[in-house]
């Protein structure tokens, strides 16, 4: 499955996406982030690892642009490896209605802005 790793914790929901992500991929991860979201008492944030994403197709895209809609959600954060990948990512970002997105070149600066944003949307001071 090319979105693996999917985990939420301390307000930062986590996948790793791996090759190329289909519709079926993107719905499952949606889908998943809804229910975190639902349920979650602060607002949460969206890390994504594509440090080894090569594709997502055209309807995975299409229902990716749908989680900007889903309540509760702040922020989106995204590893990315290369410029395509980051073009695609800013792409679906104007797609969407809701929340802000935010790219970086490694997980490791990505992780530390998802950790600061989440503390904030919890109502903390970094």
């Amino acid at each position: 499955m090319p979105i693996v790793d999917m985990t939420f914790e301390n307000g930062i929901f986590f996948a790793k996406e791996v090759g190329t992500v289909n519709d079926k991929d993107a719905r499952l991860w949606v889908d998943t982030l809804g229910g975190y979201a639902a349920a979650s008492p602060a607002p949460v944030i969206v890390l994504v690892d594509a440090m080894e994403l090569s594709a997502i197709t055209g309807g995975a895209r299409d229902i990716f642009v749908e989680s900007s809609t889903i309540p509760n959600v702040a922020a989106s954060v995204i590893a990315v490896r290369d410029l395509i990948t980051a073009q695609v990512s800013r792409a679906l970002s104007a797609r969407g209605r809701r929340c802000a997105t935010h790219l970086f070149s490694n997980l490791e600066e990505a992780r530390r802005f998802a950790e600061q944003q989440a503390i904030l949307a919890a109502g903390g001071d970094v």
